[in-house]
């Protein structure tokens, strides 16, 4: 679970290094309840309807893989966040 978690946190901060032309992100990791929610956030550029590419793609692929979920969102004219939730029975990840 770390390395998914790690490989979604990295792709996402390289999306906003490639794509998004923002002054600041934030992480925020919360980790309770019997699962972790990573969420990334820039104030960049954003499109009101993107289109999810590989890596949308492979941060969801890894997300359900581990038997969570990914969502993304825009808030136009600035910002972009990515959120994933995954479970982790029993203590912390």
């Amino acid at each position: 679970m770390r390395t998914g978690l790690y490989r979604i946190l990295e792709e996402s901060l390289t999306n906003v290094l490639r794509h998004a032309k923002a002054r600041q992100v934030s992480v925020e990791v919360d980790d309770r309840g019997g699962r972790v929610r990573l969420s990334v956030h820039d104030d960049g550029i954003a499109q009101t309807e993107p289109t999810p590419g590989f890596g949308l793609r492979q941060m969801q692929n890894r997300c359900q893989a581990l038997g969570g979920t990914l969502t993304w969102q825009t808030s136009v004219p600035h910002g972009f966040a990515v959120t994933a939730i995954i479970p982790h029975p029993g203590g912390s990840a």
